[in-house]
């Protein structure tokens, strides 16, 4: 498989996607993994350094980038310190100037 650049926003309080992991109402069955340990795993496919590099960007967001990825393909992970419902979002295209479009 070819590398994919990759960002995900979540909250701490999501109760769709829990942040530790766990099962959701979204998929009864399903045990969902913690959300920095999935990131973790899509910066290994990305065959990305093994450090991710954290900064705060706002009180209460954190920033966390796994760098030095094949093809130029980072993993990136924001997370909020609290609910946050967001839309996701896929990027087109092939340049840096790609758009956004919502799924």
């Amino acid at each position: 498989h070819r590398p994919v650049p990759t960002i995900a926003f979540h909250g701490t309080a999501d109760r769709q996607a829990w942040y530790k992991g766990g099962t959701s109402w979204v998929a009864r069955k399903m045990v969902f993994p913690a959300i920095e340990a999935w990131m973790a795993e899509w910066a290994q496919r990305n065959r990305c350094g093994p450090k991710p590099v954290d900064s705060m960007v706002a009180a209460d967001v954190r920033r966390r980038e796994y760098t030095n990825c094949a093809d130029e393909a980072p993993v990136v992970l924001y997370t909020i310190g609290y609910f946050v419902r967001l839309a996701v979002m896929t990027r087109i295209g092939k340049s840096g100037d790609d758009a956004l479009v919502r799924r």
